[in-house]
């Protein structure tokens, strides 16, 4: 069997919980700029399965994502259309103490 693929983990694993089934993945997007280029990242993040909402920030060249799609379809979207983003870390108080834990 292969080894997985740490970048196709599903982003709760990400330390992202939100309680009702979803998570929050929070990505870093350079190349966002303009309003055309909000409106590209928002189109091509909401076609990528498992994706429920997202909040494009132009003034952060943010990208705010609830759903459950894999990090490595995310990604991969973002780079098929040019602009190519980054994972930024969960919160400090996103991650209880059982996951610290590991459990």
């Amino acid at each position: 069997m292969p080894a997985a693929d740490p970048a196709d983990r599903r982003l709760f694993y990400q330390g992202h919980p939100l309680g009702d089934g979803m998570s929050t993945l929070t990505l870093q997007v350079p190349g966002m700029t303009s309003r055309p280029c909000v409106r590209k990242v928002t189109a091509v993040l909401r076609d990528v399965p498992g994706v429920q909402l997202v909040q494009a920030d132009l003034t952060t060249a943010t990208v705010v994502l609830r759903g459950d799609p894999t990090v490595a379809a995310v990604l991969a979207a973002l780079d098929e259309a040019g602009l190519p983003g980054t994972v930024l870390p969960a919160p400090a108080s996103a991650v209880t103490p059982a996951r610290r834990a590991g459990r």
